[in-house]
């Protein structure tokens, strides 16, 4: 049997020629990252692609039916051309150019792409003569029993991310045959969790997400999956809020007749509701026996930098200890008053008159 740690060239129905291939285009090593290698979007049987949206150059998988077939004699060389008209809903319409040695190669491919034939086609966009077209585009056929692609009986056809040695369905008929052999992964979300949510478990999501026989099947998958990355999401933010927990620090407490006080009293406006908010936080945590991150939590970017320096400020050591914040990309204008304190402090200029970031030991 499989297991989602397993690697790509030795599992069941993959091989090396293909695991390379996977490799190379989407740097897959294992099963699970071709399990996770999600289709971008599902053709319905019977819809086909809007033709009208393809790009110059686009590599491109298409559903569309075929309107017409006919053969005919290169001119400057001996060979055929296979020229076939597809069409989608709409009645736009998109050429496919096929090169063929002999004349019965031609004739045969005329007739498998007979008039009112649906098929998927796979290739690059390009435009002769000022209209579009696949040149000899690889294809399979959707409505002719016998074609080897079970995986399109389904009334949802998955299209993947492919490339041109890897077409979508090949991607697809590989993962029919990993997921069959597939164990079922152990499932990181508690069952509790999953009947309170109404979510799938872990290996039927995977197996709707790659196989589904309805929309209602596909949405469930769809929402499994989300419900991962965000859990994923917290239980690393979690771990962080764990780690920085246990990172010790220096106890900063604010002094009534310290460096804040003198802070306040000198600037030339009233500090907003949310700045006083902002500063009687971080003040908190510069007071306790940990690292100090209450500056990333700022509520707002204007209040922080007042903040800041407040909380520096309140230290009663000559020497600020750094806490942890992202850099603002620009210096809020709030700012750019005159700081007395601070300038004193760091031994800057008395005024700033332009947004001006404070000396690097404040931040």
């Amino acid at each position: 049997m499989t297991t989602l740690d397993t690697p790509l060239a030795k599992a069941a129905g993959v091989g090396p020629k293909p695991a390379k291939v996977l490799a190379d285009a989407f740097g897959m090593a294992t099963v699970r990252d071709l399990v996770y290698h999600f289709p971008r979007r599902y053709a319905e049987r019977g819809e086909l692609t809007d033709i009208a949206s393809l790009q110059l150059g686009e590599e491109v998988t298409i559903v569309a039916q075929v309107q017409r077939s006919t053969t005919r004699p290169m001119s400057q060389r001996k060979g055929w051309i296979v020229d076939v008209l597809v069409g989608d809903a709409s009645g736009k319409t998109l050429s496919l150019t096929f090169f063929t040695k002999a004349e019965g190669q031609a004739r045969w491919r005329a007739s498998e792409l007979s008039a009112g034939t649906q098929a998927m086609f796979a290739g690059t966009v390009s435009a002769f003569q000022g209209r579009r077209q696949l040149t000899h585009p690889e294809y399979v056929l959707l409505d002719k029993a016998g074609t080897g692609v079970e995986e399109f009986a389904a009334a949802l056809i998955p299209v993947y991310p492919a490339t041109k040695e890897l077409r979508s369905w090949q991607i697809a008929n590989i993962l029919e045959l990993v997921l069959s052999t597939l164990d079922p992964p152990a499932d990181p979300m508690p069952a509790a969790l999953r009947s309170e949510r109404s979510l799938l478990g872990l290996a039927m999501a995977l197996q709707y997400i790659h196989r589904p026989q309805s929309w209602e099947q596909q949405g469930a998958a769809k929402k499994r999956l989300k419900w991962d990355e965000a859990f994923a999401v917290q239980v690393s933010l979690v771990q962080r809020k764990l780690r920085a927990a246990a990172w010790p620090a220096v106890p900063r407490p604010p002094r009534p007749d310290g460096l804040l006080a003198a802070f306040d009293a000198s600037m030339p406006f009233t500090l907003t509701a949310g700045q006083v908010a902002v500063g009687i936080e971080i003040s908190g945590d510069l007071a306790g026996p940990i690292r100090c991150t209450g500056c990333c939590r700022a509520r707002s970017a204007r209040a922080r930098p007042c903040a800041r320096c407040a909380a520096c400020s309140s230290s009663s050591t000559p020497a600020p200890r750094r806490p942890s914040w992202p850099r603002p990309r620009s210096w809020p204008r709030s700012t750019t008053a005159a700081c007395a304190s601070c300038s004193a402090r760091w031994g800057g200029p008395a005024s700033w008159t332009r947004p001006t970031r404070p000396p690097r030991s404040c931040w």
